[in-house]
C-alpha cells in the first residue's frame, strides 16, 4: 500500500523544520506547565542529566569546586581531587586552603600557609608557589590572570602561568567585602563601607572610585555594568565611569549570588523568592516564591534559572517568566539537605555537583549537560571583549 507524505506539496526540508518546530513548542508547553520532571533515573526536558554518584563517609564538612577534569573536595585538613569522568580519586594534597581553591587552564590555585600555590589539575604536582601573606578573600582567575588580595587589602595581579607579580595596588581605606570581579579590561572591588573601585587589568591603575551603600553582599559584572547587592537593594553602576544607572529597592535582603543572561539579572531574597530584573532599567519582571531556602549556586543558563534549595533539590525555572520547569530531587529517603553545591561552565559545558545528607548517608552527585536547551541559549559569560593577557603570554 502506498502512503502519501502528509505535507504533500511542501518541500521536504521545510516539512522537517515544521515538525521539529511543533515538537519544540509542545515540549516547551509541557515545561511551562511544570511537567518536565527529572530524577537520577531518567531523561527529561531539563538541560542536566545524572553523571555519577558516590557515597561518602560522614566526617568533615566539604566544599566543592568543579574543574575541567577534576572535582575538588576541600575539607579543613586536605584537598581530594576526583576524576570528573569517573568519580575515582586522582590525587590528594595536604594543603589547608584558607579560601576555596580556583581552577583555570589546567591549574588549581590554593591559598595556604601564607602563600599561593599552583598545582597541576591532572596530577596535583606543585608548579609554583608565591609568598603572599595570609589570604582571606577568595582568589579570582580570569584569562591568564590570578588576582590575590592580601590581609592588608592590597591586590596583586599575578601571571597564572608562573606566579610572576605583574602589578600591585595600594591598600584600600576599609576592608574588602567581596572578591574582585573582572569584565572587559577592568577589575572591580567593593569594601565593607561601600567604596567601589575599578582598576585596569594591564597595570592595576585606578580608573574610577565612587562611594556606594555599605555592606555589599554580592557583585556581578554583566551588560556593561557592575551590579552590587546591598541589604534590600540592587544597584547597577556603569563599568566605564562608575556612574549609577539605576537602583531598585528589593524590600527583602538578597541572600544569593547574582546571575544573569543577555537581558536580565536574577537574585534570591530572604522571603524564599527568586526574582528577575530587567538589565536596562532594573524593573522587576517576575517574582516567584518557592517552598525552601535558596542556597548559594543560583545559575542562569540556556533559558533556565537553576535554583538550589536547602533541602537538596535543584529547581529549574523558565527565564522569561519564572514558571517551574522541573527539578532534580534530593537522593534517597529522609534527605536532610544540601551541604555544598558548585557549578561550572555555561551551555554545553555546564556542570553541577552537590553533597547531600540524609539520616543514614552522605552522597556526592554530579550532573552534566545532556540536551540542548528548549529556548535560545541566552547565557551571559561577560562582556565580549578579550581580556588583556599578562605580559609574557601570547594572545590565542
Amino acid at each position: 500500500m502506498c502512503h502519501k507524505w502528509p505535507f504533500a506539496g511542501i518541500p521536504i526540508l521545510y516539512g522537517v523544520r515544521l515538525i521539529v518546530s511543533v515538537v519544540i513548542v509542545w515540549a516547551a508547553s509541557l515545561a511551562a506547565q511544570g511537567l518536565a520532571q527529572s530524577s537520577t533515573r531518567g531523561v527529561s526536558l531539563l538541560p542536566l542529566g545524572s553523571h555519577w554518584t558516590r557515597a561518602l563517609p560522614f566526617g568533615e564538612s566539604l566544599r566543592l569546586v568543579v574543574g575541567d577534569t577534576r572535582l575538588l573536595l576541600t575539607s579543613a585538613t586536605r584537598i581530594d581531587a576526583v576524576s570528573w569522568s569517573t568519580g575515582d580519586l586522582s590525587w590528594t594534597s595536604d594543603l589547608v586552603a584558607t579560601v576555596p581553591p580556583v581552577i583555570g587552564d589546567g591549574r588549581i590555585f590554593i591559598a595556604a600557609g601564607g602563600s599561593v600555590h599552583a598545582l597541576s589539575e591532572l596530577t596535583g604536582h606543585v608548579e609554583w608557589q608565591v609568598p603572599t601573606g595570609a589570604v582571606s578573600i577568595p582568589l579570582v582567575y580570569r584569562a591568564g590572570w590570578l588576582l590575590v588580595v592580601d590581609q592588608d587589602g592590597r591586590m596583586r595581579g599575578l601571571r597564572a602561568s608562573d606566579g610572576g607579580v605583574v602589578w600591585q595596588t595600594t591598600a584600600l581605606d576599609t576592608p574588602w567585602a567581596l572578591p574582585p570581579v573582572v569584565d572587559g579590561d577592568h577589575v572591580f572591588g567593593a569594601t565593607t563601607e561601600g567604596r567601589l573601585t575599578a582598576w585596569r587589568i594591564q597595570d592595576g591603575a585606578v580608573v574610577w572610585s565612587v562611594a556606594a551603600p555599605p555592606a555589599p553582599v554580592a557583585t556581578l559584572v554583566a551588560h556593561g555594568v557592575l551590579y552590587v547587592a546591598t541589604p534590600g537593594r540592587l544597584t547597577a553602576y556603569q563599568q566605564t565611569t562608575g556612574r549609577r544607572r539605576w537602583s531598585y529597592h528589593t524590600e527583602m535582603p538578597i541572600v544569593s549570588r547574582l546571575t544573569a543572561d543577555q537581558t536580565h539579572v536574577y537574585l534570591a531574597a530572604l522571603d524564599n523568592s527568586v526574582r528577575a530584573h530587567r538589565a536596562s532599567n532594573g524593573h522587576m519582571v517576575w517574582n516567584q516564591k518557592i517552598d525552601a531556602r535558596v542556597v548559594d549556586g543560583l545559575t542562569a543558563d540556556g533559558g533556565m534559572v537553576l535554583v538550589p534549595h536547602s533541602d537538596g533539590r535543584i529547581r529549574f525555572m523558565l527565564a522569561p517568566n519564572g514558571t517551574r520547569a522541573g527539578e532534580l530531587t534530593a537522593p534517597g529517603t529522609n534527605a536532610r539537605g544540601t551541604t555544598s553545591i558548585a557549578t561550572s561552565g555555561y551551555g554545553p559545558t555546564l556542570r553541577v555537583a552537590r553533597v547531600t545528607v540524609s539520616d543514614t548517608t552522605r552522597t556526592i552527585e554530579t550532573y552534566a549537560r545532556q540536551t540542548l536547551s528548549l529556548t535560545a541559549a541566552t547565557t551571559l559569560s561577560g562582556t565580549p571583549v578579550l581580556l588583556t593577557l599578562p605580559p609574557g603570554l601570547p594572545r590565542p
